[in-house]
């Protein structure tokens, strides 16, 4: 709010962006959406996430907060499987870069005779020569 009282969504009407009515449609749907859909719309908007990924997680949100004992521990074993997911993905990307890494390590033994190369900044990834 600026200091003559007025809100950005004010302005915005003022400005003629946007109606009031507009104006009035969006401020309901925002009291309607709680503080996290907002925060995950942030992120959608960000381009952190996407939005079926937040659809995924709200889901997940009120599936743990449910009354009923059964959809709590699907919803728990559904983050658990994620998690798993997330490890092994995580795992095979460090097998392919340590796989990649040994190959690069065998050529230079070769080219070098088996001896230890002097270490050079493009070994180090700097820019400099």
């Amino acid at each position: 709010m600026t200091k003559s009282g007025l809100t950005l969504g004010d302005l915005i009407v003022q400005m003629g962006f946007i109606s009031r009515r507009q104006l009035e449609e969006a401020t309901e749907d925002l009291t309607q959406s709680t503080e996290e859909e907002r925060y995950g719309r942030l992120l959608v908007g960000l381009n952190l996430i996407t939005e079926p990924q937040l659809r995924e997680v709200l889901s997940l949100m009120r599936e743990l907060d449910a009354e009923d004992k059964g959809k709590r521990a699907s919803a728990v074993q559904r983050l658990a499987d994620s998690n798993t997911t997330h490890v092994i993905n995580f795992a095979t990307r460090v097998r392919k870069k340590a796989a990649a890494a040994s190959i690069r390590a065998q050529e230079n033994r070769r080219e070098t005779g088996d001896r230890f190369p002097a270490i050079t900044p493009s070994m180090l990834g700097s820019e400099e020569g």
